[in-house]
């Protein structure tokens, strides 16, 4: 089977303060965003190193490991990446609309 991507963001804090805001804000609006899938923020290696993904592949790479992509058919690893991709752009501008109102 062809693996497509499974859209992901990973990012890397420079500088993050682990107390600071941003970091909890980013987890609070991750989890409450009503898009096709649920998703995930977790950190990874370094303190400082994050990657927000869906919630169904972070579980299933945690059980599995990279032979995760073994366990979904086809079909439902399409509808994964389908849906991810919608939601990348639906999540971002989530997230930059609630910075945006939060500034004010």
């Amino acid at each position: 089977m062809d693996k497509l991507s499974i859209s992901t963001f990973s990012f890397h804090y420079k500088d993050l303060d682990l107390g600071d805001s941003i970091y909890f804000n980013l987890i609070r609006l991750t989890e409450n965003f009503s898009g096709d899938l649920s998703w995930i923020m977790h950190g990874y290696g370094s303190k400082r190193n994050y990657t927000i993904e869906p919630l169904e592949t972070y579980c299933l790479k945690r059980k599995y490991g990279v032979e995760y992509f073994n366990i979904l058919s086809k079909d439902e690893h399409l509808k994964i990446v389908d849906l991810s991709r919608k939601d990348t752009i639906k999540l971002c501008e989530y997230v930059k609309k609630s910075f945006s109102n939060n500034s004010k």
